[in-house]
């Protein structure tokens, strides 16, 4: 929404902040589970026990090139979302593969361009399954001066 904003010309700034916070809720659904407490994190792993419940947050600012008072700290060069109302906690993998070329393309890069994609999810078979996917989709991203 911030780059979107950005390019409509609404702001030349925007403050982008979120919250992930572990729930009475969703520590009761875990403990209905039962699933057991790994004693290290491999979420793609054939063995993997489960998943550790944590808590984060983070900011940034988003601004227009050349509207901040110092040097960029990074470039923002293309965003896509996937929201396919597949299921509410499991995305469709197509549709994952869709946002990555999508981004890809936006911002003129080929997958071999990445250094680093950090994945989130609960470590259960479903989403280490739309994990792949998203690191497949890398390898499907199209060159973007062939479109």
């Amino acid at each position: 929404m911030a780059t979107d904003m950005i390019d409509l010309g609404m702001a030349d700034t925007v403050v982008v902040a979120g919250a992930d916070a572990a729930t009475e809720s969703g520590f009761g659904t875990l403990d209905r589970v039962q699933n057991n407490n790994p004693d290290t994190l491999r979420p793609f792993h054939t063995t993997h026990k489960g998943m550790l419940m944590g808590e984060g947050a983070a900011a940034v600012v988003v601004q227009r090139a050349g509207t901040g008072n110092g040097p960029a700290q990074a470039r923002v060069r293309g965003v896509s979302m996937n929201c396919d109302a597949h299921h509410a906690t499991a995305p469709d993998p197509e549709g994952i593969t869709r946002a990555v070329q999508d981004t890809c393309h936006r911002a003129g890069v080929r997958a071999k361009d990445f250094d680093l994609v950090m994945l989130h999810g609960s470590g259960t078979p479903s989403t280490t399954r739309r994990s792949r996917a998203s690191c497949a989709a890398f390898s499907t991203a199209p060159d973007p001066a062939r479109g």
